[in-house]
């Protein structure tokens, strides 16, 4: 899990550089690493869910980590104009994005995450 929290990371700090403003060939070069990084965040994810969920809860915990995190979609969208217009959109980017790395970076706190390891091939 380790693994993919750090290789998803550059996904996480491109709306910083936006928000402040960088060079916009930073920000692609940063964009292009962002979508290898999540690519391979999201095989290793896919990979965890199957080597550690019993397969007869597999399609419930695919069902709830869909719903619960596609149901939030819209909460953010429809908050992100307002609070945009509210302190700025450069600082609204800035803001969800420090928002958005403490999140993941807490994930790393708890141990039984944190500590989860690949089960290797037999």
């Amino acid at each position: 899990m380790r693994a993919g929290l750090l290789v998803g990371a550059p996904y996480m700090a491109y709306a910083i550089l936006l928000g402040l403003h960088a060079l916009i060939e930073l920000v692609d070069l940063l964009e292009i690493t962002a979508g290898a990084g999540i690519t391979a965040s999201n095989a290793m994810w896919w990979t965890t869910l199957q080597q550690n969920v019993p397969k007869q809860a597999m399609s419930r915990v695919i069902a709830y980590e869909y719903a619960s995190t596609l149901s939030i979609i819209p909460v953010g969208a429809a908050l992100a104009g307002p609070f945009g217009h509210a302190v700025g959109f450069s600082t609204a980017l800035i803001v969800c994005a420090a928002a958005t790395i403490t999140i993941k970076v807490s994930t790393l706190l708890v141990p039984r995450i944190r500590n989860l390891e690949l089960v290797s091939a037999r």
